[in-house]
């Protein structure tokens, strides 16, 4: 047969595409300067990747979307990511459902309500957008706030997350049960992100009290101290949970020292409720696995550590609690300097819910309350996930998040105690289920009831249950699972390492 073959034209097309990247950045280089070149550079790759490989494109995405906002990676390179993808795996389920194969898409009910509650906050909030403050817009260094920046900016840009836990679901059911690669590339993107981070140190000059003082130390990965804390903590869950689990030595080390990695991180960000939350998987690891010792030893280490801590480590864990501690903070009440602040913030933002209390007023509602309009307030959120859904989503909302919340954490559950798993997927369940629990106790005052980049490896997470959990509907039924036995010495219960 004359011309290129069938089988040949994928070859080719990667050669040719290859070398016209190539010719364009040189062209770029040699026109517009080094500068433009890079910033081509950073564009090209990802989608390169993403129409080379979409497994590939996955793990890119899991790998830079913690930095989404950040100073390291082009806002355009992110942007050809996040959606890239998106469009990409969209694209694929069209052409399946045209040539007549069935889409196989697991879409449980409650990501559906999760994903229309989002989206009619969006809609109630669009119409509010005109009354969003000054000082909001200031410190985002935008002049006006429009479907732009709100609906496609914010809106679409943090769904890319649900689309991304819809793409791993699908693959997890596509390939069998085979996911594995997904679960180690979230766990490089958690150990490359404390990597980041003490590079950011190193590079401004490693400073305790700099960490107590400033939340923003590490704005330019892209997330505040609170945000850093809450990514790692959830990563941590699945890595400990996993290392108890796991089999053969080479394995256990290597998630020994992520998981050490990634508790150094969350201490460095110096976020108290981070801390709260590494404090709870803790606790809950210990209840699982009945390791009451293991969890004794490390509090009485790091009883120890704090000890003999420097000054600026204490002041920031006891502030509030000790007059010897304490840093400047506009004190309206009780307990304010404990929380620094979040309780007057609580009680001006409070009545907000009364306006709307069914629907709420879309979401970002805090932007458009009488306390932000009148300069009391500037921050997009009110420190509290809770607050937050009843000012957002009112009534309603909360509803829809609990039934959402229920359905996570039974999937994590049923998965990590389901014979059929490895240990190690059963123990990164079980590591999620924790997590869970940890943010929505970080969530008092913290965290987001809709998606965030903070919440990355949850939506992975969560896109591995829905996947596991389609795969073995299909499969054989489990067997029996074995009622816990206490074994001696605190030994794992046999069902969970069958």
């Amino acid at each position: 047969m004359n011309g290129i073959q069938h089988s040949q034209a994928p070859g080719v097309l990667v050669i040719v595409g290859a070398l016209f990247a190539a010719m364009l950045l040189g062209l770029t280089g040699a026109v517009l300067g080094a500068e433009a070149q890079a910033l081509l550079l950073f564009i090209l790759i990802p989608a390169f990747v993403l129409m080379l490989n979409q497994p590939l494109g996955l793990l890119l995405f899991i790998l830079i979307v913690p930095y989404n906002g950040s100073q390291v990676i082009p806002r355009m390179a992110q942007n050809v990511v996040f959606f890239g993808i998106a469009a990409l795996f969209f694209a694929r389920l069209g052409l399946r459902m045209a040539a007549g194969k069935p889409l196989q898409l697991p879409f449980p009910r409650e990501i559906l309500l999760y994903v229309l509650l989002v989206t009619g906050a969006v809609a109630i909030g669009y119409t509010h957008i005109n009354e969003m403050t000054i000082s909001f817009k200031i410190r985002s260094h935008i002049e006006s706030y429009g479907f732009k920046e709100y609906v496609l900016g914010f809106y679409a840009k943090q769904m890319t997350l649900v689309v991304m836990a819809g793409i791993i679901a699908w693959l997890t059911v596509q390939n069998g049960g085979r996911s594995g690669w997904i679960i180690a590339g979230a766990l490089a993107s958690a150990v490359v992100f404390v990597f980041a981070m003490l590079a950011v140190l190193g590079s401004s000059g490693f400073s305790f009290d700099q960490i107590r003082t400033s939340r923003n130390i590490f704005v330019q990965l892209g997330r505040q101290s609170n945000n850093a804390g809450g990514l790692l903590f959830i990563m941590f869950a699945c890595t400990l949970f996993m290392w108890e689990m796991a089999r053969g030595g080479g394995k256990r080390f290597v998630l020994l020292c992520a998981t050490l990695l990634q508790m150094m991180g969350i201490v460095l960000t110096a976020s108290r409720g981070a801390i709260l939350a590494m404090l709870v998987v803790l606790l809950l690891y210990a209840v699982e696995f009945r390791r009451i010792r293991t969890v004794f030893a490390v509090f009485t280490l790091a009883a120890i550590a704090f000890a003999f801590a420097p000054d600026a480590v204490h002041d920031r864990m006891l502030q509030g609690f000790d007059t010897r501690y304490s840093i400047d903070v506009a004190v309206q009440g009780p307990g304010d300097e404990v929380t620094s602040g979040r309780f007057d913030i609580w009680r001006r933002l409070a009545p907000e819910i009364l306006r709307s209390p069914i629907i709420g007023r879309g979401l970002f509602s805090t932007q458009w309350s009488d306390f932000a309009r009148f300069g009391g307030y500037w921050a997009s959120h009110p420190h509290s996930l809770y607050l937050g859904i009843m000012m957002d989503a009112g009534i309603v909302g909360i509803v829809v998040m609990f039934l959402f919340y229920r359905f996570v954490w039974r999937t994590f559950r049923t998965l990590g105690k389901d014979p059929r798993l490895s240990p190690e997927i059963r123990g990164y369940f079980l590591g999620a289920s924790a997590a869970l629990i940890a943010y929505l106790v970080f969530g008092i005052p913290n965290g987001y009831w809709h998606p965030s980049p903070d919440q990355t490896f949850l939506w992975v997470a969560i896109g591995l249950g829905v996947g596991y959990s389609a795969y073995l509907a299909k499969q054989a039924p489990a067997p029996a699972v074995i009622r816990a036995v206490r074994r001696p010495a605190g030994r794992v219960p046999a069902y969970q390492r069958t």
